[in-house]
């Protein structure tokens, strides 16, 4: 990516702060803090590996936001993978959401994460 893109859709400081890491095309994403867990925790499935992230928009993306998470097993090796499409994000929209894993694996690692649309 160009860096005068990057600075522009990338991470402010502030939100290097919170964590976020630029994706690319102004998608920023990082895992949830323990107050936002609470909120996305519902939509969890019951006796599944449930994963919570946060999506923060620096641009826009009128097909929604792709997530795939990597499942690890508790030694790291990737056992699976699960995945999310949110709905359109625009610029300055922040989203929680639950990932739900088809296994029980413990652990998790972002994997592709792009604007679909």
């Amino acid at each position: 990516m160009d860096e005068a893109v990057e600075e522009i859709l990338g991470p402010t400081e502030a939100q290097k702060a919170e964590g976020f890491v630029h994706a690319g095309d102004g998608v920023l994403i990082r895992w949830a803090t323990e107050a936002e867990k609470k909120t996305a925790r519902s939509n969890c499935l019951s006796g599944l590996s449930c994963f919570i992230v946060t999506v923060e928009m620096n641009g826009s993306c009128s097909g929604g936001i792709y997530i795939e998470l990597k499942l690890k097993d508790s030694s790291g090796n990737v056992v699976g993978r699960s995945n999310e499409l949110t709905p359109a994000m625009r610029e300055g929209d922040r989203g929680v959401f639950a990932i739900t894993g088809a296994t029980k694996a413990p652990k998790a690692a972002f994997g592709e994460v792009n604007c679909h649309g």
